[in-house]
């Protein structure tokens, strides 16, 4: 214990720095704590944040399928096969159903359109019969045996032939066949019309199960649960089989129509409920995730920061006495030293305490003593003049010019003109096949010392490694002296590795001179421009080029013509056509003397015209390209040797982008003519034309045309006038806009054509029209 105390006195201010580390890792352990606090917080926030997200996104897909089943039933309403063919039995009878399979075929059709969503669409007029995409069946018969409704009986349906309402959503129920023990559960959507004064009821019942399974897919957390309700309450999905009280308690716990969570207990276990309100029909949608499903996840985060402190600490610990010792062992010698000179004073200071102090007074006196040297070798650093030439050479403006100015008067840069010569070495396979890994590393080192070397005897120059291989040499030109001893120079250079062929290639490239040091990034360009001539003539394996004898041009052609060459062959995916349009725009800048400043300039705005592309597709880049590659695609500074690599990444991107964007016209029959129709039905009040449809469609005009007419017996033109009209006559049954508005409403501008086209297809003008249904429905 005595031999302790002893050293501690001894060594007192050793303890007193190794506490000093030690109290520098409590932060550690602040931080710790207020990350594991901020990471809960977080990490609930960001759950809930995605479960609402996640919930919105299922919820719109199932509005966005309810309002298109309900479009379609308005079309399939105002459908000329329908209006003209719809009649009740009685007048079937008399005319012996000889329009029943145009009938049959127009329900066949809008069925098929929504049939991911719709079981069954079924249109009737009368209490003897339904008419459905099969065929017409006896209306008892159908509603109680065919589709039987566990809530709705024959009496209910006929019922809403006499109350009119345009659009109901019913409650769920569940539908069977008779003779069958299976049932599925369906949300009946019902749509009503005068037809010729009678009234006509559509029915689509939208599937309950594919709706869940919309739900489910869609979810984040395999064992998240999902419930629906409609406008007033009523159970329409239930996924996680949960009781009625609590939906109950979930509905009364979140009634709120904007989207909001909620922490409750569900089946025994502690459950995070989201909430979304319907906008378009007023359903509510809850998502129901056990705690447990995500908990795993932040449990392995939390631990991870737990993890970190620790290893912090310890490491803390270790680092601060390995400093503590390192840190004391010169203060001590130094305190060594101060008591062999001043071992009175000096040691009264230690005893009262002021140890540090006595030492930190001969420190200071030490730093005096160097301070003039250290400023000196700081001046003369060879790290500051490599990056200052660096930083001239990216065109990157100097932080420190004053220094930088009485550094090149020490080495001997100023008053002259300033050219720049690049060296740029490509070895040969033998190269490192042939020399031992220890003599390779051996004479890459020494590359720079030779180069310099041979270099100084001839012309004031400072050399550096720009990057891997590639050297640049800054040389001052006496102003009476033209380039002469710098070519001299440099076919010693190229004497020097002349030997060397089996194992490498040197191209030297030389700028022009300038007066000015900051001129030498023009010089630079000018001398990668020189060295990326290499590849168009005919040299040896040694080639020095001198950017005087060729003709270079600071810019680059680029014109709005060729970018829509670009985009045409990537909205077309024609790589082919793509490849081609590269290949001679890049050579009609090499042979226009573009240098290699502006073909890096060239292949970036190349770049940026198909992020362009990308972004009017709103689609991310990063999904296109790795952060490898982006960095690749974007880094200035490119060297000649790399140019070719560039121009390939930048076709694999092109490539990419075409693999997924491109439109590609191998479309069955059967899905396009669809999609036509949804078109016009979404853009009906445009100008509309064959050639823009055709274009979305990524087709041709005359094959648009021909399988529309096939498919559907009417051509492409007349279809999207009878859809103006049936609009036309919507609009006049339910506003009282003026017949002008409602020809611009309906896409049509010229009101002469729009009388002409509803007299074509009703037979009657449209201000006719609007009064017969006014007597009618008084």
């Amino acid at each position: 214990m005595n031999n302790w105390i002893k050293v501690m006195r001894k060594n007192k201010l050793f303890f007193k720095i190794l506490m000093y580390f030690l109290c520098l890792l409590l932060p550690i352990l602040v931080v710790g704590f207020i990350a594991y606090y901020n990471l809960l917080q977080w990490l609930g926030q960001d759950v809930s944040a995605k479960l609402v997200n996640n919930l919105t996104a299922s919820s719109r897909k199932i509005d966005v399928n309810l309002e298109m089943a309900q479009y379609t039933q308005m079309n399939l309403l105002f459908n000329n096969a329908v209006q003209q063919n719809l009649q009740p039995y009685s007048e079937f009878v008399a005319s012996n159903g000889r329009n029943l399979p145009e009938l049959i075929r127009a329900i066949a059709y809008s069925r098929s359109i929504v049939s991911s969503y719709v079981d069954n669409m079924y249109l009737y007029m009368d209490d003897k019969r339904i008419y459905r995409s099969d065929g017409a069946d006896d209306f008892n018969f159908f509603f109680n045996s065919v589709s039987r409704y566990e809530k709705y009986n024959a009496s209910f349906w006929q019922n809403k032939l006499q109350a009119y309402q345009n659009f109901e959503v019913l409650e769920a129920s569940d539908v069977s066949a008779s003779g069958s023990d299976t049932s599925k559960k369906v949300v009946p959507i019902l749509s009503a019309q005068y037809i010729e004064g009678h009234m006509a009821v559509l029915v689509s019942d939208l599937s309950v199960q594919a709706m869940a399974k919309q739900m489910k897919d869609n979810s984040l957390f395999p064992d998240t649960g999902f419930v629906i309700t409609d406008q007033q309450g009523r159970l329409i999905v239930n996924t996680g089989l949960y009781t009625d009280t609590e939906i109950n308690e979930i509905t009364a716990g979140l009634t709120d129509d904007q989207p909001s969570t909620l922490k409750m207990k569900l089946q025994g276990q502690p459950s995070l409920v989201a909430h979304i309100s319907s906008e378009a029909i007023g359903w509510s949608y809850y998502s129901i995730t056990p705690e447990s499903a995500y908990n795993h996840q932040a449990s392995s985060v939390l631990g991870i920061v737990f993890w970190i402190c620790l290893l912090l600490i310890v490491f803390g610990v270790i680092l601060s006495f390995i400093f503590s010792v390192n840190l004391y062992n010169p203060i001590r010698n130094m305190r060594d030293v101060l008591i062999q000179s001043e071992t009175t004073k000096f040691w009264d200071d230690e005893l009262t305490g002021n140890e540090l102090e006595a030492i930190g007074r001969g420190i200071r006196k030490l730093l005096e003593t160097n301070d003039m040297a250290n400023r000196k070798f700081s001046l003369f650093s060879s790290e500051f003049l490599d990056n200052a030439f660096t930083s001239l050479i990216r065109g990157v403006p100097l932080v420190h010019q004053e220094s930088f100015y009485r550094m090149l008067n020490e080495v001997g840069f100023e008053n002259g003109r300033y050219v720049c010569c690049c060296m740029l070495f490509q070895f040969r396979d033998a190269f490192y096949e042939e020399i031992q890994d220890t003599e390779r590393f051996i004479i890459l080192e020494k590359l720079k010392k030779v180069i310099w070397g041979v270099l100084q005897q001839h012309v004031t120059c400072y050399l550096i490694e720009y990057e891997h291989n590639a050297y640049v040499g800054i040389v001052k030109l006496e102003p009476s002296n033209d380039k002469s001893k710098l070519m001299k120079g440099l076919e010693n250079i190229k004497q020097t590795f002349g030997y060397d062929v089996k194992y490498c290639d040197l191209m030297i490239g030389v700028g022009t001179d300038y007066s000015d040091i900051q001129d030498i990034v023009k010089s630079y360009n000018e001398a990668i421009t020189a060295i990326g001539h290499k590849s168009n003539a005919d040299f040896d394996d040694m080639v020095i080029m001198d950017a005087a004898d060729l003709q270079i041009e600071h810019n680059y052609y680029y014109s709005f013509l060729e970018e829509n060459k670009i985009i045409s062959s990537l909205k077309f995916g024609d790589m082919e056509l793509l490849e081609k349009s590269m290949e001679e725009l890049i050579k009609m800048n090499k042979a226009r003397g573009a240098s290699h400043q502006y073909l890096d300039a060239l292949l970036m705005e190349l770049f940026s015209t198909g992020n362009r592309y990308l972004a009017g597709k709103k689609l991310d880049l990063h999904t296109f390209l790795s952060e490898k590659e982006h960095l690749t695609l974007t880094r200035k500074g490119l060297l000649p040797h790399e140019f070719d690599a560039r121009v390939k990444l930048l076709l694999t991107f092109y490539k990419r982008i075409i693999g997924q964007t491109a439109t590609k016209p191998e479309r069955k029959t059967n899905q396009v003519v669809p999609l036509i129709v949804a078109y016009i039905n979404e853009h009906y009040s445009e100008n509309l034309y064959l050639e823009m449809i055709a274009d979305e469609m990524g087709m041709s005009p005359k094959y648009i045309s021909r399988i529309f007419k096939e498919t559907t017996g009417q051509n492409l033109t007349d279809y999207i006038s009878l859809t103006r009209i049936n609009k036309a006559k919507q609009y006049l049954t339910e506003t009282d806009l003026l017949i002008g508005d409602i020809s611009s409403k309906v896409g049509i501008h010229s009101r002469s054509t729009f009388l002409r086209l509803f007299k074509k297809y009703e037979g009657i003008t449209p201000m006719d029209y609007r009064i017969t249904l006014e007597q009618e429905s008084s």
